[in-house]
């Protein structure tokens, strides 16, 4: 974690335990891994801290369900982040996104 605390969250057991294995060391307490979905960021016990930035990776945005759990996870992440925080997330060619979530899809951000 190179002298900053890390949470990495995932929906899939196996890939906290995956990730776990691979990274957690007894000797870093910073570095901790969660088994948290993003429709319970509300719940999720995060002990008060705030994020600098948090980041997803792959599509999970674009595998919400619905515009309407689309943005109470943004709402969920905006409570997660410091007042100076970023979020930084990546969608990859997702079929069909464009049309289940009109409202963030446009053709000329890269």
């Amino acid at each position: 974690s190179w002298g900053h605390s890390v949470t990495g969250l995932d929906a899939d057991p196996a890939m906290i335990k995956y990730a776990s294995m691979k990274y957690s060391t007894p000797k870093d307490p910073n570095l901790l891994f969660e088994t948290v979905r993003f429709q319970d960021l509300s719940s999720w016990t995060h002990k008060g801290k705030a994020f600098d930035i948090i980041i997803c990776l792959g599509n999970s945005f674009a595998l919400l369900d619905s515009l309407n759990i689309f943005g109470a996870v943004l709402e969920n992440i905006r409570d997660l982040l410091s007042d100076d925080g970023h979020l930084c997330f990546q969608v990859v060619n997702y079929p069909g996104f464009e049309e289940d979530i009109p409202a963030i899809y446009s053709p000329g951000i890269a």
